[in-house]
């Protein structure tokens, strides 16, 4: 039986989740390479250099109505839809566009009633890799593993982005001491301050990143970008950077999509279910019993997985994932 012809892909509303499922869509390009591929995520993400074969249309929950939205995706006839959110509204929205042929996972929250191509994970959900969930809606193909994420970035794309201030020399460290989903995630500034002291006494350019709405940073010791890009231009900036020290965050799975080395440092979440997809990844985890307990906020007060992690150990993976032995250290 052939397959379908045209495809839409709604994708996670989430930057990370978001790099996370370029697996599933690479795999998706290849399964189905005279298929029209659409994708379709959130406002604010529909200029990303996101493996697709047709148009990415972003759409806006705040100025448009989901019934809106079906009856424009309606229109476009599309025969198959793959609905990578975990939500209620994200199934009911392919119901509602009338779309033949829909994907899923059945998930909480009665999902299912609005897929006729359910899929159950045979496994507790934040037990496998979120890739790996992405991957069971490939029928026939369960406990295929996920390949690395990939954006479509041409040669001098970066260049055309970046300018004055931002138009840096490639080699740099790149810091992104932010993490949008709450403190539980966010490294404390004081370490984040020693390590940039650390790196740059040992000659290395340090530069923080970050969405502006992370928080402003003094670091006289390196160059403070943070809340000073636009997305597309942190990607570009990522681009260049020889590596990233970062916390569980957006920014940690676009340089594993970029497929450079990094420093991932983990402290209410799980390097099980949302590790970055990358050879060259190096994890810092304090695995407490406590954790991962998924929280915003630390519910004992006390942010021991993540004030426990000092910049010493964090230098050390910096070093590991640079292949280069450790530097004793001398304070002033």
């Amino acid at each position: 039986m052939p397959g379908p012809t045209s495809i839409l892909v709604r994708c996670p509303n989430w930057l990370g989740d978001l790099m996370m499922a370029t697996t599933f869509l690479r795999r998706l390009l290849k399964l189905y390479p005279q298929a029209r591929i659409d994708l379709l995520v959130k406002s604010g993400l529909e200029n990303l250099p996101l493996p697709h074969r047709g148009e990415i249309l972003g759409f806006d929950k705040k100025s448009q109505s989901i019934t809106q939205v079906a009856q424009l995706l309606s229109e476009r006839g599309y025969q198959r839809i793959y609905v990578l959110p975990p939500s209620l509204s994200a199934a009911a929205l392919a119901f509602m566009a009338r779309i033949p042929e829909r994907y899923g996972l059945t998930g909480h929250f009665g999902r299912g009633l609005f897929l006729n191509r359910k899929i159950k994970n045979p496994l507790p959900e934040r037990s496998r890799h979120l890739a790996e969930e992405y991957h069971l809606l490939f029928e026939g193909q369960a406990g295929v593993k996920p390949g690395l994420p990939g954006l479509l970035i041409p040669a001098g794309w970066a260049d055309g982005l970046l300018s004055g201030p931002l138009n840096l020399t490639p080699g740099f460290i790149a810091f992104a001491p932010g993490a949008i989903y709450g403190p539980a995630k966010r490294w404390p500034l004081e370490y984040w301050q020693e390590l940039a002291y650390r790196l740059s006494k040992a000659g290395e350019r340090v530069i923080f990143l970050g969405m502006e709405g992370d928080f402003t940073l003094e670091a006289p010791q390196a160059q403070n970008l943070t809340g000073q890009t636009s997305l597309l231009e942190l990607v570009a900036l990522l681009s260049r950077a020889k590596l990233l020290v970062s916390n569980d965050s957006g920014a940690m799975h676009i340089m594993a999509a970029l497929k450079k080395p990094q420093v991932a440092i983990f402290g209410s979440t799980s390097t099980l279910w949302t590790s970055p997809i990358n050879p060259q990844a190096r994890l810092v985890s304090l695995h407490l019993d406590c954790a991962p307990c998924f929280k915003r906020e630390c519910r004992y007060g006390h942010y021991h997985c993540l004030n426990g992690i000092e910049a010493e150990m964090v230098l050390e993976a910096v070093n590991d994932a640079l292949g280069r032995p450790a530097e004793p250290y001398t304070a002033d």
